[in-house]
């Protein structure tokens, strides 16, 4: 519990130090993403799924290749966070600006839809209610492979050799891809019971490795303004945690 406040400590005031940063740079992408209505049945969640590709600039369809690029360049403030227990990723709006930590010791894939399920938290939930967290899996998946799409690569029976490959062209987790196919009704309960007990053997490695990739845009806001000593020091906020904000290895190997 306290790790968990310490994250969101961290969150608030990578918030603080972004906004002033971002004020400070003139060449600082602007913050796109904006609060969306909030979805009211599981069909328009993919809808506001669609709307934020849009305004992350990416096209209706198609891999997003590097959320993470994607992501900043919506000025969209990303930190690492560590030591949280199940827990990969936390989001909150701090003065208008979307803050999102990420857990850097995870798989890339699982990095990806923790993003991808953060800014459907920032972008759809105003408050907590018993659904937020199956309507924020539910945009994640849409906005990383979305409905047209889904149903373009999907075949009659797929198999487990099927969503690898998918996984290789759309760097969605197999776990993922296979809840996907089972809410959009491709595969029945039995065929999805089937296929978790498949998956059960890799031990939480799946195959077909995904390259994380981590946020840099903090970092050269504080580069832009002279370094974590002078940007604690201009802006009043303490050098050590300025470098925490922008450490996406430490206590990696601990």
């Amino acid at each position: 519990m306290a790790s968990k406040k310490r994250a969101k400590e961290l969150i608030r005031l990578a918030g603080e130090v972004f906004r002033d940063l971002q004020a400070a740079t003139p060449q600082a992408p602007a913050s796109n993403l904006q609060r969306l209505a909030a979805p009211t049945s599981v069909d328009t969640v993919e809808d506001v799924a669609a709307e934020v590709r849009s305004l992350l600039d990416r096209e209706e369809s198609g891999p997003i290749q590097n959320l993470t690029d994607a992501a900043e360049r919506a000025g969209i403030c990303l930190i690492p966070i560590f030591g949280l227990d199940g827990v990969d990723g936390l989001s909150s709006w701090v003065e208008g600006v979307p803050v999102i930590g990420l857990n850097p010791s995870v798989p890339g894939d699982r990095i990806r839809f923790s993003l991808a399920h953060e800014i459907g938290h920032l972008a759809m939930h105003t408050s907590r209610h018993d659904h937020v967290e199956s309507e924020a899996n539910r945009f994640a998946g849409a906005m990383l492979f979305p409905r047209a799409d889904f149903d373009a690569a999907m075949v009659d029976k797929p198999n487990m050799r099927h969503f690898v490959s998918l996984k290789a062209s759309w760097g969605v987790s197999v776990a993922a891809l296979i809840y996907r196919a089972h809410e959009l009704d491709y595969i029945d309960d039995s065929r999805y019971r089937s296929l978790q007990i498949q998956m059960s053997k890799w031990r939480r490695n799946e195959p077909g490795g995904f390259r994380a990739m981590h946020g840099t845009l903090f970092s050269w806001l504080v580069r832009s303004n002279g370094g974590t000593a002078e940007v604690a020091k201009k802006f009043g906020f303490n050098r050590n945690h300025v470098a925490e904000l922008q450490d996406w290895r430490h206590l990696r190997a601990a």
